[in-house]
């Protein structure tokens, strides 16, 4: 029998109150900006707000505030060097135009609690803050975009010092966001990408995944309820991500020294690393397994379920954890390995369906449902694969391409109980 071990959260957490996004929706609809001051203070408006009735961009002044809410549909956000604030296709969409004023330099967003149902009962997501460190005193203009159902994509300045984007249920894509300031990113149901975004933010689905691909984070804090969060050639200063239900994959990532730490309660952590590091596994209730091309060293302090690697002569230190399930560190990109040890099966099986799932939406269909086994869904999902979309491999087979040569060997720090500490050659090969 296993055991859940809490989600930990690095500054004081007030107490979790039952209520999810449409509570927030509610609540953000009736401010003009949702911030909280470093002494509690929240920010007021200065003037009403103000319908903008012209069609074409909405001018706005530097550091401002860049707030959309909406109950479903697709929200593309990007940024530019111009001074204001463009919508494309903003049919439907409520704009209003105001100033605020902002009281403390140092101002808190609040996170508010959320709920949703998972397969270990409910899921609460307690109350949190996120500091936005470049929110000075005094005003700042302030552009809130509302939407039953949206589909636009949104230019904001690279200038603004924050942009919240909160949704009941759709997809948010932040995409070639360069920004300056810091950003929020909330939705109840649906997903979340983060597409060569550079910068310091706040992201949380209750339920379905999170994905980032070739971004850059100075800082950045995720909460997932049920869903995977993957990340695919990806640069951290200070990162912490969390799960509840889901798993999660760091591939082929690298890390400056600072916080970094990811953690589930019933899903894997994958944790794969192009440069130097100190990684640290636990998992409390499964085992951790390392496969590493080049050579490190690894200390087994119980030879189950704690494992340290040390790669490139050490580096950042990162900390992956997981309740009930297990912990793989690997060097490189686990995508790439055309033939894994049976230990790593599961979570091959999930890369490939995870892969079929993310070709099937850039395709416009349906995409493949879960599995509904707990070994498959709490595997480690995929890196997203970079390039055009392709068919969808087939469950069970790979693509087929070149060997490196001479093949690692594969260390299985980890070995079931009652097994023999083997080693068997794996082979991997360069992704088409």
């Amino acid at each position: 029998m296993t055991r859940s071990v809490p989600l930990r959260y690095p500054r004081e957490v007030r107490s979790a109150r039952p209520g999810g996004l449409a509570a927030g929706l509610a609540a953000l609809a009736s401010l003009t900006v949702a911030l909280a001051g470093a002494a509690g203070q929240a920010a007021r408006a200065a003037e009403p707000a103000a319908t903008v009735t012209a069609p074409g961009p909405v001018p706005m002044g530097p550091a401002g505030i860049v707030r959309i809410v909406a109950s479903r549909g697709v929200v593309t956000v990007r940024t530019w060097d111009r001074p204001s604030v463009q919508i494309g296709n903003g049919a439907g969409l409520d704009v209003r135009r105001s100033v605020a004023t902002i009281q403390e330099s140092q101002s808190l967003v609040p996170i508010l609690a959320g709920r949703v149902e998972g397969p270990h009962g409910s899921i609460d997501l307690p109350e949190d803050t996120f500091a936005v460190s470049n929110l000075s005193e005094g005003a700042h203009d302030v552009v809130t975009i509302r939407a039953d159902d949206a589909s636009s994509t949104v230019d904001v300045p690279q200038n603004a010092a924050l942009v919240t984007v909160v949704m009941e249920s759709g997809l948010a894509i932040l995409r070639n966001y360069h920004g300056t300031g810091a950003f929020v990113a909330r939705v109840r149901t649906g997903s979340i990408r983060l597409i060569d975004v550079t910068g310091e933010g706040f992201v949380q689905v209750l339920r379905g995944p999170i994905v980032a691909r070739r971004s850059s984070f100075a800082r950045l804090r995720v909460r997932s309820g049920t869903g995977s969060v993957t990340f695919e050639r990806c640069h951290a200063k200070q990162i912490e991500v969390s799960s509840v239900e889901g798993s999660i994959v760091y591939d082929d990532g690298s890390f400056e020294p600072g916080l970094a730490r990811f953690e589930s309660q019933h899903g894997d952590v994958a944790i794969g690393v192009n440069g130097a590091s100190r990684l640290s596994g636990r998992a409390s209730g499964g085992r951790v397994y390392t496969l590493f091309d080049r050579a490190v060293q690894i200390d087994n302090k119980d030879a189950q379920a704690t494992a340290t690697a040390v790669t490139a002569g050490g580096g950042p230190v990162v900390n992956a954890s997981s309740g009930s399930g297990n912990v793989y560190l690997y060097d490189g990109a686990l995508r790439t390995r055309a033939h894994l040890p049976p230990e790593w099966s599961a979570t091959q099986a999930t890369l490939r369906r995870a892969l079929q799932r993310r070709r099937a939406e850039n395709a416009g269909v349906a995409a493949p449902p879960p599995p509904a086994s707990r070994a498959a869904a709490g595997a480690v999902p995929p890196a997203a694969h970079a390039g055009p979309p392709h068919h969808a491999e087939r469950e069970g087979h790979v693509r087929n391409a070149p060997r490196r040569a001479p093949p690692p060997r594969y260390r299985r720090d980890s070995p079931r109980a009652g097994s023999s500490r083997a080693r068997s050659s794996v082979q991997p090969s360069v992704a088409a």
